[in-house]
This record gives C-alpha cells, structure tokens and sequence, in this order.
C-alpha cells in the first residue's frame, strides 16, 4: 500500500445550501464564501514565512481548506488529512451536560457540512489538493512522507497530544510548522513548558483540551529531532475580531 491508495474520491458538490465554511475564501471575484476565520492576506504570518514552491505538504485537519487552497497556488503539492466520517474527533467525554448525546449528533452533522464546504471550493478553485480520510497511523502504513507537515489550529483537539506530535513530527522530512491561539496568560516565555488543561468541572468545554505557550513546543520538538526553531506572532481574524497567535517552524537535523 502507498498513500495514493488512500486518497478519496473526490465529491461532486454543487449545492451552496449542504455547505458549512470555516474559512472566508474568495472562489472568484464574484463569488467569496464567508466563514468564521478569515485568513486572507495572511496566510504567510500563519505559516511562519514558509518557502512552499515545489515541497510536498501534509495539512492535518483543513477544514474548509483555505489554506490548502493557499499553499497549492503558492506551488506545493498537498495532501490533506482529514476525519474519516463517521468520526467526531477527540472530545472531552463530558459527563456532566445533559445534551451530549444532541451534541454528538451536531457535531457530526456540522462535520459533514464542512467536508462539503470543502468540496464546494476544491471544484470551484480547480484544487488538485488530495484528501486522505483516515489516521496518522494510516500514513504511517502506507509509508508517506512530506517535506512540509502543517498543524494549525489542531493540536489542542488532540487528547493523545505527546504520541501525534511524534507521529506527526515523523512525517516531516523537512519541517513542522505549527500555529496555535495565544492566550495571553500563557504569552510569558517562547521557552517555558506552558500548557494548560482547558477543560475542567463545570466550565463546559468539549471540543478542545489544551492551550499552550510556544515553550511547549521549543522544549518538545529538539526530542524529536526538530531542534532548528523559528517562533513568530501575529494576528488572525475570527468573527470579525483579531486574536493573537503564534507559529512555530521546526527544521529538522540532517
């Protein structure tokens, strides 16, 4: 088996009104979709100035695909992995809402929406963007490797996040770029391990688990063989409103 084995057939949507979207992306000068996250213009910021032209590039977790759509244009060759569908993620198994069944149930109806939001824009945008999915043990199977692996905006709904950074990490023959929110308690040191726990009794919290500090990753990604570090901040629109974020790129030793 190789990865071109895992690749999906790609969809046929048509129909605007089946259709989460993430992400805002102008499709055509007459048409933009309007998401929650708005990256346009900043792509680079999010990817921490990365050289793109001609790499092969994993996204993890693209959503409405935006900036799958981005990094193709920019000259790479991407794959993105993405839930297989009849899953909803790693979220936190509450206990304590009454919901939770309703929520499991709009989860996956949300999911389902934006796999079509992303087949919307991969036919509009002409995208040769592969989609895989599947699981990181999946590519490990098959064999795939990357010179580019992107994470962003997904770590923090990882509950196993030590062993899939590894596994992750192990895809990447060149580099690691990861982007997280920064919350501003927790922007006090690019070396210090700050991690927190984001779910806790009470507060309600089901679809994320952690929020870090970069020092998380400066500390974690040497261990793995990624010990040349870039760190960077900037600002990323969400629901008109702009949130910090930082970006770490990871070279690898050779």
């Amino acid at each position: 088996m190789n990865i071109s084995d895992l690749y999906a057939q790609r969809r046929q949507v048509d129909d605007f009104e089946n259709c989460d979207f993430y992400h805002t992306i102008d499709l055509s000068p007459q048409e933009t979709v309007w998401g929650h996250v708005d990256l346009r213009g900043r792509e680079q910021d999010y990817l921490g100035a990365c050289d793109l032209d001609g790499k092969s590039v994993l996204e993890v977790g693209p959503a409405t695909g935006h900036l799958a759509f981005y990094m193709e244009q920019q000259g790479a060759t991407v794959t993105c992995l993405e839930l297989p569908d009849t899953e909803v993620g790693d979220l936190v198994p509450r206990t304590d809402l009454a919901n939770w069944d309703q929520i499991i149930a709009d989860r996956r109806r949300h999911l389902d929406r934006i796999v079509n939001g992303f087949w919307y824009c991969h036919r509009k945008l002409g995208s040769k963007t592969n989609v895989v999915y599947g699981t990181v043990e999946d590519l490990i199977k098959a064999g795939a490797k990357f010179d580019i692996v992107v994470l962003g905006g997904v770590l923090l709904h990882l509950r196993d996040l030590q062993l899939r950074l590894q596994q992750f990490a192990g895809l990447a023959q060149s580099e690691l770029v990861i982007t997280e929110q920064l919350l501003a308690p927790l922007d006090r040191s690019d070396t210090a391990p700050l991690v927190w726990l984001a779910p806790t009794k009470g507060n309600g919290v089901w679809d994320h688990w952690w929020r870090f500090g970069p020092g998380y990753f400066t500390g974690y990604l040497p261990i793995l063989g990624l010990s040349n570090l870039k760190v960077s901040k900037h600002e990323q629109s969400c629901l008109g409103s702009m949130f910090k974020h930082f970006t770490i790129r990871a070279g690898r030793n050779i």
